[in-house]
C-alpha cells in the first residue's frame, strides 16, 4: 500500500482507507468461512443413520434387521422407498441404511463404489 499520498489527494486519501477498512471485513469474512466450511466437512465425514430399529418382533420372533453403510452418486431427495418411507440423500455423505434400501438403491445405480 502506498504511505506517501499528498495532502491535497482527497481521493487517493479516500482510496486508502476503504482499503484498510475493506482488508479487515475481507480478513474476518474469511475466518467465518473457514469455520463454516470446517463444521459442513465435519458433518460429511460422519455417519447418518436413517435405518429403522435393529431388529423387528414377528409372530413372537425376533428378527433381525441386516445394516450397512453407504454413499450415493447423486441427489435424491424425498425417494421413496417401500411403504411410507422417504428418504433425502446428498452425495458424498454417509448414511447407515436397512440392507433393502440398499440394494434398491444399488440396482438403481446410485450407490458410489
Amino acid at each position: 500500500m502506498v504511505t506517501n499520498i499528498n495532502p491535497q489527494d482527497l481521493t487517493g486519501r479516500k482510496k486508502a482507507e476503504l482499503a484498510a477498512t475493506h482488508a479487515a471485513e475481507q480478513k474476518a469474512a474469511a475466518q467465518r468461512m473457514a469455520t463454516i466450511t470446517a463444521e459442513a466437512k465435519e458433518v460429511k465425514e460422519g455417519v447418518i443413520d436413517v435405518s429403522g430399529p435393529n431388529s423387528v418382533v414377528v409372530d413372537d420372533v425376533e428378527v433381525k434387521v441386516k445394516k450397512t453403510e453407504l454413499r450415493v452418486n447423486t441427489l435424491l431427495e424425498n425417494t421413496t422407498i417401500g411403504h411410507g418411507t422417504n428418504y433425502t440423500f446428498e452425495p458424498g455423505q454417509k448414511y447407515k441404511v436397512e440392507q433393502h434400501v440398499y440394494d434398491y438403491l444399488d440396482e438403481l445405480g446410485f450407490v458410489w463404489h
